[in-house]
């Protein structure tokens, strides 16, 4: 029996949270199946707690340094390339390719490209506090990041941490990061709300979500497709 394969194999960072990780594998099994195609992944597992302490810190040196430790992992079992199935983590991204390697599939510079594509300028964040309050890391060109209201910030932080956590969303939390959602894109006049947290998976996506919407995680996962299929 043939087995047709992926060109390139992908080294996934895994563990950034379980939730996000499982959702991108899952992603990846339904896209290269629809291509009858065996996708080729390897995983090495980092460590959310120290990962989250660094990023809370800002430390981006240290944090490049300890996931360049995967990134080799992966490399040395055969990753072509590698990608971090989380969004906060690449408050290190630029440090990271120094050190890495293989090339790194950036999850900010792909969603930055979506939203070139689609002609959207002007969106919201929904995501972890460290991810909606950063913009990004000033890494888009082009588009205004508008965040939310500190109160709203701490809401969707808890209830993002909560999915990180416990991998599952209640339909209380869900409609609470609707209302959240909707009220800013009327107050601010937003084009879409940018799903900035790969866990946001656990409550919806884009075509679940019941507002406009860009998913971070969707992106990504598109990106990472056609780099494997070369």
């Amino acid at each position: 029996m043939s087995i047709k394969t992926s060109a390139k194999c992908l080294g996934l960072l895994g563990g950034l949270g379980p939730a996000a990780t499982i959702d991108y594998y899952t992603r990846l099994l339904t896209a290269f199946a629809k291509r009858g195609v065996t996708p080729r992944i390897v995983m090495s597992h980092a460590e959310a707690n120290l990962v989250r302490e660094l990023v809370n810190a800002g430390d981006a040196e240290s944090l490049a340094s300890y996931l360049a430790e995967h990134v080799r992992i992966v490399a040395n079992a055969g990753a072509d390339f590698a990608a971090i199935p989380a969004v906060a983590p690449h408050i290190c991204a630029p440090q990271l390719r120094n050190l890495s390697p293989i090339p790194l599939v950036d999850i900010i510079t792909e969603f930055g490209a979506e939203l070139e594509r689609q002609g959207l300028r002007r969106i919201g964040m929904l995501g972890s506090r460290w991810v909606m309050e950063s913009r990004f890391y000033d890494r888009l060109r082009g588009v205004e990041l508008v965040p939310l209201q500190t109160d709203e910030i701490a809401v969707v932080h808890e209830i993002y941490m909560s999915f990180v956590t416990n991998a599952r969303a209640s339909q209380g939390q869900i409609d609470e990061l609707r209302t959240i959602a909707r009220r800013a894109i009327a107050r601010d006049r937003l084009e879409a709300i940018a799903l900035a947290g790969t866990d946001l998976a656990v409550a919806f996506d884009e075509t679940t979500a019941g507002f406009p919407t860009i998913d971070c995680a969707r992106v990504h996962v598109d990106a990472l497709v056609n780099a494997m299929m070369g």
